[in-house]
């Protein structure tokens, strides 16, 4: 970091880079060049056996290190900007590892199921999880959890069906699709309603806002 000439690392640069890290997670094998602040090569790795993603941990380490004070929630909202993708399962475990590292769900959640003005890139995060919830499970972390009390049987014990269980999540979605992702947010309601299908129209029974969607 020193190389790159940062003197001054702000939650919102802090948010860039690891922006950056989870959209170039592979790749890092041959010809990974990195520049100092001047534009000279510092290192250059063609190890056989060099590091095949970021090392995500030390990453982490390295920031608290450098910036003691450092408010990770702040970086959490910072990672609004319009670089912010995540685009598969490798970079949702770069993105949680980071942010499980630096602070409680609970402390960021929230930025999470608020509102972004990328929100392709939020949507980007929300589908991924849903993808992988054995990485990141919305269940496990709702601030307002589906009421299931009427259900005349259990659900199945399985992190796909409750990662439905956050009616944050159901209300998130149908935000998102009112900012003209109606056609991506409704195939990933369609996608949960075959595993999730009675937890999902509970969600949307016990909302408070009306939406208007078709499935």
């Amino acid at each position: 970091l020193v190389h790159f000439g940062l003197q001054e690392l702000k939650p919102s640069t802090i948010a860039r880079m690891l922006s950056i890290m989870i959209k170039t997670h592979s790749g890092l094998t041959e010809n990974t060049h990195i520049y100092n602040s001047d534009g000279t090569d510092i290192s250059i790795n063609n190890e056989k056996n060099a590091l095949q993603t970021w090392n995500i941990d030390t990453f982490v380490l390295a920031i608290n290190d450098l910036v003691p004070t450092v408010n990770w929630k702040d970086v959490v909202k910072e990672l609004d900007h319009p670089g912010f993708l995540v685009s598969d399962r490798q970079a949702l475990v770069l993105l949680v590892t980071a942010l499980r590292r630096a602070l409680p769900v609970e402390l960021y959640i929230d930025l999470l199921y608020g509102k972004w003005n990328n929100v392709e890139g939020q949507l980007s995060w929300v589908t991924q999880a849903i993808r992988y919830p054995d990485i990141f499970c919305f269940g496990d972390h709702p601030a307002h959890p589906v009421l299931i009390d009427c259900l005349k049987h259990p659900l199945d014990d399985t992190k796909e069906i409750w990662t439905w269980r956050s009616l944050n999540l159901i209300e998130c979605l149908l935000r998102m699709a009112d900012t003209g992702l109606y056609p991506t947010v409704l195939d990933i309601f369609r996608r949960g309603i075959q595993r999730a299908g009675e937890l999902i129209f509970l969600g949307l029974l016990q909302l408070t806002v009306c939406y208007e969607i078709v499935i």
